[in-house]
């Protein structure tokens, strides 16, 4: 019996202390989702007191501008970049010091307020096609009187 309870805990400690080593430091925290031309914040934190500096990088569709340099000092435990994403897409903030390396996805999309304008208000439009459609029909109803009184005026 004891031989069972030594693999079965031998078993659960290799399952859990690789996972736990592996989230022994914090995730990159910002955000998922920026419009286009946005920018977003990110920190990587719960960083070991003998990591010195973070190498933040910044892959997708378009150049990332980041703000300042891609290596940051650690200050309390954290170290923080500032990136603008240019065109849509989806982008990976990564973080890398010495023994991890922390990634996170981030989209960028166009916000409704960022289409371009043409300045032509549709509603126009409307009024527009609803004018023509009655000036339409009250031709066809003069047309339909004129042809029932038997009148030969033309039109």
């Amino acid at each position: 019996m004891k031989k069972i309870f030594v693999a079965a805990a031998i078993a659960l400690a290799a399952v859990l202390i690789p996972a736990t080593a592996a989230n022994a430091y914090g995730e990159i925290s910002g955000p998922n989702a920026v419009s286009t031309g946005g920018s977003g914040t990110y920190v990587e934190e719960n960083i070991p007191a003998g990591v010195t500096s973070v190498d933040f990088t910044v892959t997708g569709p378009g150049e990332a501008i980041l703000s300042a340099s891609i290596s940051k000092t650690v200050v309390n435990g954290t170290a923080t970049i500032n990136a603008v994403f240019p065109v849509s897409g989806v982008y990976t903030v990564t973080a890398t010091g010495t023994g991890f390396t922390n990634s996170i996805a981030v989209t960028a999309t166009i916000a409704p307020a960022d289409l371009a304008s043409t300045g032509i208000n549709p509603t126009s439009f409307v009024w527009f096609g609803g004018g023509i459609l009655a000036l339409g029909l009250a031709l066809v109803v003069v047309l339909m009187v004129i042809r029932r009184n038997g009148s030969r005026a033309t039109v």
